[in-house]
């Protein structure tokens, strides 16, 4: 885009431009203000307080600095108090929610979810500035009701912080509350399976219980320390015969010698100097190698090592075996009651002292919130009304549309304005239409002759707006753009020229039509040539038949004389009459179809018959316009661009990409085209920055002469009277397919 400095007008151009961005999200916004807001609130609000404060008993601070964390501040404590675990708690607490639900079952029930969302919306909890104190505020519709919810909004909550601050001494205290419990009852009965052993067995039992119980922990020791070297061994030998390697990660020592003790540490180290070598050498390098070497012939020394002692403590083990074996069956059985008996007394005492310790530190719990000051009073508080939400919304809206409306303009790669045209292209701008209208042309024409509504193509015949509303802004940027070539032709002395455009629906055949008709007005002898064999319009505009036209002439089955169109056949068309009578200088047009669509445009365009033609008409008229197809789409264009001396690209504002426009221009140039420069058509308000028209309008209906406001069956007389003579004839049988075609028209007009 161009770079240049946007002030006031600019800004309002793009506003105007994207009215409808701007427009949709106020409204959007306010609507979905206005339908999410909520039931108007209560209308009463009682305020209480709370205290935040550290704890000041040993216990307290010592589980205080235990539990602590950064966010145990004022924000997030009054955050707290609004979240769904307390709400729900007031509500059980004030008999909304049934108290004995846990908080997972009171969220499956939709009547609850309300209940605790309807007081979300109540309570609130805000710090206030510059102290330790959270207030409270709770809104219902009546003063009991706000004070009541005040109240028990700030009781809950010291409640459940108290019960968080302690809740590991109170869950510990609860744990040795179970255990102890348990253990109980298991001494209990390992004491009476006791008393009933010694009853029935009283005298079968032997009383050296001590030395069997002794001897029993021996053999205990010495098995859980075979089974563990065991388990070592086969590590060790899974190590040994691996491929791959691996990492011995434990290794115990215990009960083991010096030597063993070495062997250890020495394979620890192997590994780890294994490890570093695999970050820098390959598993096959001679290093790694070397050490993996090492690491078996240890590994080979520990498992002798290994079986060694396994086979030593087997042998340990045969000792207190043997002695046991010696003792009657009825003693052993006592001993390990006994020994029951003894474990169960040993752990119910550690639990019973472990307990009394957890009451102590219960008793010092922490307690760092208290109630500053309990809700008296409501006070009646203003309601807020969905009306605010929707003036918000509005608000916020607006400002959303208008960011989003910049965004999208910034984004846009088409060519907004005249000065980006210019600088992008290098080409000046000749001439700049204004939207054409046809509406108000249609309501003209059918104000003036209601019958004429029935022609079908009379909205194609609108766009003549140089001839129909020669005094609207539109016809007077034709006669503008007509009088910017007359200039430019001191300089470059040229008489034919192209109407093209970039791409298609960019107005160019409106444009060469009325352009053709200013020109005619000037007073110079004009052809209008229609050179568009893809989508011809032109005859459509004139009303005309679109054969036989050029590719008769080029083809030499018609002569130029029997294809030219002029001021006969235009009032024997389905344009009517009334126009070409007030309108001067029309007999000075003549217009050529394009006559019969060939298979091959291109190579038509581009014979030599072809340019016989175009040096023949240069000779006859003062100036021959040809409209042609888009130069992107096909080559007709450029084929038809390099055979006159100027090239007039028509480009519509904001339709097509600035690459596309660009294109378009280096296409031409590539064929040497010399293009004079480039018309800007159907430019709006919004984005030429001003509205002209009503400033015409109103100059022209005040200086409108009364005679130009008669009925059309007066203006029809007189010049049918001036211009029933001096016209030239035409073949019998082109006038006579124009007026049978347009009979209903001339039946109209009589």
């Amino acid at each position: 885009m161009a770079q240049y400095e946007l002030n006031l007008r600019d800004y309002w151009r793009v506003l105007r431009k994207r009215k409808l961005t701007v427009l949709l999200f106020p409204i959007l916004i306010a609507s979905l203000s206005f339908l999410m807001t909520p039931s108007l609130p209560p209308a009463y609000q009682a305020v209480s307080s709370v205290k935040i404060s550290q704890s000041t008993s040993v216990a307290g601070l010592l589980l205080q600095a235990i539990t602590w964390s950064e966010g145990d501040n004022l924000a997030t404590q009054a955050k707290l108090i609004q979240s769904q675990p307390i709400i729900i708690k007031i509500a059980q607490r004030l008999g909304l929610i049934d108290q004995g639900l846990t908080s997972s079952e009171v969220v499956k029930d939709s009547r609850n979810i309300n209940i605790v969302n309807d007081l979300r919306t109540r309570v609130q909890a805000t710090p206030a500035e510059n102290t330790s104190i959270i207030e409270v505020r709770a809104a219902a519709g009546n003063k009991e009701g706000a004070i009541r919810l005040a109240n028990a909004a700030v009781d809950v909550y010291c409640e459940e912080n108290t019960y968080k601050k302690n809740r590991q001494a109170i869950e510990s205290r609860e744990f040795i509350e179970g255990q102890l419990g348990r253990y109980q009852e298991a001494l209990s009965r390992s004491e009476e399976k006791l008393r009933r052993f010694q009853e029935e067995n009283l005298g079968q039992i032997n009383s050296d219980s001590s030395q069997i119980i002794a001897l029993q922990d021996k053999l205990e020791k010495i098995r859980g320390r075979r089974e563990a070297l065991e388990k070592q061994l086969v590590q060790l030998k899974g190590r040994r015969q691996s491929k791959e390697g691996g990492f011995i990660d434990w290794l115990s020592i215990e009960e083991a010698d010096s030597a063993l003790q070495k062997f250890n540490d020495k394979l620890l180290d192997l590994q780890m100097k294994k490890g570093e070598l695999l970050l820098y050498y390959q598993e096959k390098a001679p290093q790694v190698v070397n050490v993996e070497k090492e690491i078996q012939l240890l590994i080979d020394s520990l498992v002798r090592e290994y079986s060694g002692v396994i086979e030593g403590l087997k042998n340990r083990e045969e000792e207190p075996e043997k002695r046991l074996s010696q003792f009657p069956a009825k003693g052993m059985e006592f001993a390990q009651l006994d020994r029951e008996v003894r474990v169960n007394k040993e752990t119910y005492a550690l639990l019973k002292a472990r307990y009394q310790e957890a009451l102590i530190q219960e008793a010092g719990k922490i307690k760092e919130v208290e109630v500053v000051e309990y809700a008296t009073d409501a006070n009646r508080v203003a309601e807020s009304s969905r009306v605010s939400r929707l003036l918000l919304g509005l608000v916020i809206g607006g400002l959303l549309g208008v960011v989003l409306a910049f965004v999208v303009e910034t984004m846009d790669t088409s060519i907004g304005t005249i000065e980006d045209v210019e600088s992008f292209l290098n080409i000046s701008v000749l001439g700049v239409i204004p939207h054409l209208d046809t509406a108000s042309v249609k309501d003209q024409l059918t104000s003036i002759n209601p019958q004429v509504a029935q022609v079908p193509s009379l909205e194609a015949h609108c766009h003549l707006v140089t001839l129909y509303d020669a005094k609207s802004p539109a016809a007077e940027a034709y006669r503008s753009l007509r009088t910017s070539i007359e200039f430019a032709s001191l300089k470059k002395h040229g008489k034919s020229f192209v109407i093209t455009s970039s791409t298609l629906q960019e107005g160019k055949s409106t444009t060469a039509a009325n352009l053709a008709i200013a020109t005619a007005q000037a007073g110079k002898r004009t052809l209008l040539l229609g050179c568009d064999w893809r989508r011809p319009f032109l005859y459509k505009i004139f009303g005309l038949k679109k054969m036989p036209g050029l590719t008769d002439i080029i083809l030499g089955t018609a002569t130029l004389e029997e294809v030219t169109c002029s001021l006969p056949d235009f009032f024997s068309g389905k344009l009517g009459m009334q126009s070409m009578i007030s309108t001067p200088g029309i007999d000075n047009l003549h217009v050529i179809p394009c006559g019969t669509i060939p298979p091959n445009p291109s190579e038509l365009l581009g014979s030599q018959q072809m340019e016989e033609f175009l040096a023949e008409l240069k000779k006859s008229y003062d100036m021959v316009l040809i409209d042609v197809p888009p130069v992107l789409p096909v080559a007709d264009a450029l084929i038809m661009a390099a055979k006159v001396e100027g090239t007039i690209l028509v480009y519509r504002l904001g339709k097509v990409g600035r690459g596309v426009l660009k294109r378009a221009n280096a296409s031409l140039n590539n064929v040497q085209a010399q293009v004079w420069g480039i018309v800007l058509n159907d430019l709006k308000p919004e984005v030429s920055g001003f509205s002209a028209e009503s400033h015409y309008y109103k100059y022209y209906e005040e200086t409108t002469p009364p005679s130009k406001k008669k009925g059309f069956s007066r203006l029809f007389k007189g010049r049918k009277r001036r211009g029933s003579s001096g016209k030239r004839k035409k073949s019998s049988t082109h006038s006579h397919s124009s007026l049978s075609e347009n009979e209903d028209i001339l039946n109209i007009i009589k």
